[in-house]
């Protein structure tokens, strides 16, 4: 059955079992990210910054690491290391992880990839 709202497409939208409140915040997370690569490949920290500040804000909860990691590397890139720093140490913190090696692998690359010599606690 097609939703009467859009006869030729996009039936799933409508479905009772779609768990909107949850999909979209991912999906936003996931293209803030690609914006923070792609943006970071260009030098361009102000929009690899924005990028970060919209994934926060939508991440209240702090459900995903995508988005503090992406703090912390914008952070790196311009040059503010004591700031990325403090963003790696409250990843470590709200992840409830002890040492870096026990966070996802990603999450592990970045944090080990900016700070070779480890991560001060806060």
């Amino acid at each position: 059955m097609l939703h009467p709202q859009r006869p030729r497409g996009y039936t799933w939208l409508a479905e009772p079992d779609q768990q909107h409140e949850l999909l979209i915040p991912g999906y936003v997370i996931d293209t803030a990210h690609d914006l923070v690569e792609l943006a970071l490949t260009e030098h361009d920290h102000t929009l690899a910054h924005q990028a970060v500040q919209v994934a926060l804000l939508i991440d209240r909860d702090r459900t995903s690491e995508r988005p503090l990691v992406d703090q912390m590397r914008v952070l790196h890139a311009q040059g503010n290391l004591a700031e990325a720093e403090r963003a790696a140490a409250q990843l470590l913190t709200l992840t409830e992880v002890d040492v870096p090696e026990e966070l996802q692998p990603d999450t592990f690359r970045a944090v080990n990839e900016l700070f070779p010599q480890g991560v001060r606690a806060s």
